[in-house]
């Protein structure tokens, strides 16, 4: 009997997954580790509710209605149906390793990305891909996909670690806008071509620097994303201060193809953007207790050589969250979040009124955890994400609140 490719593919990537949990990873006398095997594998069966959608004349303002012309809604928002399915989220295996010559340390982080509802041979995708060497008075030098300093330095408890790109994440609440975007609005960011600097820890405190490229291409100028970061830590504190920039991502007007005078769309062959967050981020590590929260300040900015009255020119909004993780006994982990994102304020260009009524919204995240062997736990989420009559958090329909239940397993080799 022959398999699908498809099953085939997924075989594989379970069966390497299976070895490398039982292959042993030790380093030498040099302190050397070329290859030590990391995992953080959480698949789960998902199910979410959409609540309803705003109904026709409701007020959402003009980020919510893209129009220059109209605040409220012409006809009712699409519902959107409940969904029940098995997920992945942003589960991964990969190698590492480190080497040292001389004074420098050379390593690599290699993270493939895993899910077993696609043909791994050929959607398998990188998570983290990089390669770094590091010296003590220089610091470390790193190259290639990862996360910018902005999002590293910050929201110190994901919780269960479980969060990234999971239902329980607060990223697009506390980095990122509730209005229906075209092009990037998140602060949340992990991407190829990226070059980034950390300074030696000197008394706690360490610098760093991030740049990217060009990432995917883009319909006008290339798009770059610059960070910066200074934290200060010790056994229980720990603070940090981050801005990130980002150029030519037209947030709002990205693809847009129409240039009717009612739309508040920019034209992108016309139009460039510079985007700015600020973040602010603190945490408090005590026996079994964890604490995070992060403020956050966001700044979207487009402009463009044709003078039209009515289109895009600035949003600005607050954001901030709080996580908390409690280690009942050495099995059972209980946490939570909350994330809130404000209304904000926007511009439109000639001096025309722009009004954000119905934007902003909240995450709230309950969740637990119990281990069952010393790589493996089960874990459950419920999540309710509330928005307001214009916001579309969640991947909702707009004005449509979201609850969701999660319960999965994860394994971890970090």
């Amino acid at each position: 009997m022959t398999l699908n490719p498809i099953f085939q593919s997924r075989w594989l990537a379970l069966s390497a997954l299976l070895l490398a949990m039982v292959w042993p990873a030790h380093a030498d006398e040099t302190g050397d580790e070329l290859f030590h095997f990391q995992a953080n594998v959480y698949p789960e069966w998902l199910y979410s509710n959409f609540g309803s959608p705003s109904a026709s004349g409701t007020d959402v303002g003009n980020m919510g209605t893209v129009r220059n012309d109209r605040t409220t809604l012409s006809s009712n928002a699409t519902f959107k149906t409940s969904t029940s399915d098995h997920a992945w989220s942003n589960s991964y295996v990969g190698l590492r390793g480190v080497k040292r010559i001389d004074e420098v340390v050379y390593g690599y982080d290699f993270q493939v990305v895993m899910d077993l509802q696609k043909d791994m041979l050929r959607q398998a995708d990188t998570r983290d891909f990089f390669l770094y060497a590091e010296t003590d008075k220089l610091g470390r030098l790193s190259y290639g996909k990862m996360d910018s300093i902005y999002k590293e330095f910050g929201d110190r408890v994901r919780i269960l670690g479980v969060s990234p790109s999971n239902v329980s994440s607060t990223s697009q609440v506390q980095s990122g806008v509730g209005w229906k975007a075209k092009g990037g609005t998140s602060f949340y960011n992990r991407r190829n071509k990226m070059l980034t600097w950390y300074s030696p820890n000197v008394d706690g405190f360490e610098a760093g620097v991030s740049h990217s490229w060009d990432d995917a291409g883009n319909v006008g100028p290339d798009p770059t994303l610059s960070a910066v970061a200074l934290r200060w830590s010790n056994k229980s504190y720990y603070a940090s201060f981050q801005v990130e920039e980002h150029r030519n991502w037209l947030p709002l007007s990205y693809n847009n193809t129409s240039a009717a005078s009612t739309t508040i769309l920019n034209m992108p062959a016309n139009t460039k953007s510079r985007d700015t967050g600020y973040r602010v981020s603190l945490g408090w590590n005590v026996d079994r207790l964890r604490l995070g929260t992060d403020i956050a300040a966001l700044d979207y900015t487009e402009s463009t050589d044709i003078a039209t009255a009515g289109r895009f020119r600035n949003y600005r909004n607050m954001t901030w969250q709080v996580s908390a993780e409690y280690a009942w006994d050495p099995q059972l982990k209980l946490a939570a979040n909350y994330a809130q994102g404000s209304a904000g304020s926007c511009e439109l260009s000639g001096n025309v009124a722009c009004s954000t009524t119905g934007l902003g919204g909240d995450q709230t995240t309950l969740g637990a955890s119990y281990r069952v062997l010393p790589h493996a736990s089960f874990f459950g989420l419920m999540v309710r994400m509330r928005n307001n009559p214009a916001s579309y958090y969640g991947s909702s329909a707009q004005g449509a609140d979201v609850n969701s239940l999660a319960l999965g397993i994860r394994i971890d080799y970090p």
